[in-house]
This record gives C-alpha cells, sequence and structure tokens, in this order.
C-alpha cells in the first residue's frame, strides 16, 4: 500500500477556502473538504477539532481577502475606496460575500472586527483627521447601511448596473451627502463645546 499522505493545517484551510470561493458557505463539510483533498476527514478533525472551527478560520480567511479589497486605490480618496471594494468584493468574490453576509448571522463577529479595522483605517483619511473616534464609527455605520445595500443587491444579480464605474458614481455620490452631514455635525459639535468652555468677562 502507499505511504499515507500527510496534510498540514494550512493545507486543508486553504482547500476549504478554495471550496467555499468556488461552491458557497453550504458545501463546507468535513466530507466535502476530505474529497477535494483527497484524503480521510481524519486529519481535519486533528486540526480543527470541529467542522465549525474549520468555518471560523475560512471566514477569517475571506474577511482578510476583503480588507485588501478595501484597501486597493480605486480613487484618491480613502473612504470612497473602502466602499468601492466592499461592493467589488461581493461582485467578484459571490459565494465568499454570501456566506460572511448574507447566509445567516453566524459570522457577526467577523462583521464586527472588519468595521473596527476599517474605522482605524479612516484615520489616514485627511478628511476625518478632527473626526473622533465614535463620530467616525457612526458615519461608517451609516455609509455600510447602504454600500452593502448595493453590495448585496449585485452579489444576488438584482441589481440594473453593476459595472465599475457605476459603483464608484453611486457611491460617490450618496457618500458625498452622508460625509458632508457628518462632518458638519462634527464642526458644529466642536464650536460648541469651545463656548461652552469660554468665561464671559464678569464671570473672569
Amino acid at each position: 500500500m502507499p505511504p499515507n499522505r500527510k496534510f498540514s493545517r494550512d493545507a486543508i484551510l486553504q482547500g476549504a477556502f478554495r471550496l467555499v470561493r468556488e461552491r458557497g458557505g453550504r458545501a463546507l463539510t468535513a466530507r466535502k473538504v476530505a474529497g477535494r483533498l483527497r484524503c480521510s476527514t481524519t486529519p481535519i478533525y486533528e486540526h480543527f477539532g470541529t467542522i465549525n472551527n474549520l468555518r471560523l478560520e475560512v471566514a477569517g480567511l475571506a474577511r482578510e481577502l476583503l480588507l485588501e479589497y478595501t484597501r486597493r486605490p480605486y480613487t484618491e480618496h480613502l473612504f470612497l475606496n473602502m466602499g468601492i471594494g466592499v461592493v467589488i468584493f461581493a461582485k467578484e468574490q459571490r459565494e465568499l460575500y454570501r456566506m460572511l453576509f448574507l447566509e445567516s448571522g453566524e459570522f457577526r463577529g467577523v462583521n464586527e472586527e472588519l468595521l473596527a479595522v476599517l474605522v482605524r483605517d479612516m484615520e489616514r483619511d485627511i478628511l476625518f483627521k478632527d473626526m473622533d473616534l465614535a463620530r467616525r464609527g457612526r458615519l461608517l455605520e451609516k455609509m455600510s447601511t447602504f454600500t452593502y445595500g448595493l453590495a448585496s443587491t449585485i452579489c444576488v444579480g438584482l441589481a440594473r448596473e453593476s459595472s465599475d464605474a457605476y459603483i464608484l458614481n453611486i457611491l460617490k455620490e450618496v457618500g458625498a451627502v452622508v460625509i458632508a452631514a457628518a462632518l458638519e455635525e462634527s464642526a458644529k459639535s466642536k464650536k460648541g463645546n469651545g463656548c461652552a468652555g469660554e468665561r464671559r468677562p464678569e464671570d473672569r
């Protein structure tokens, strides 16, 4: 008999990731991963313990790929690039997007981690250099509602248009309105706080 092949943890993880990328999150079972690698299910459980642990790590790889999309220089505007990246990811990596955002709330934690990273990335955008972390978070949450809606309609094939140019233009248009309102609110808050801290001449 030929010797048993050894399968590393990373080989199994990468095989599972490719499986989901091609066939979706529901295809991620120990039997199907084993079939792709041409091995038994034993090394899968030896390295990951449960199939749920493997699913979480596959979702983590998907999140890292999504982050890479959000950091590409589609335009000169960092915040706009984030939104464009999410939507193009949904268009080009449909099964990964479905797994992370559409099939269930299983990976809510992965999404929260993603948003936390994006909020920190916003610090590098000159538009938000004077905006505190909480306000950047609220701005990202508001813009994400539209962005994920657009990404989801494109992912499932319901959008009338899905070209890169369309994605850029509609996010730029909507983003301009949302960002302007957030910057105005932030400026008013700073002005109000400054006035509140000043003492009147008669109080000195």
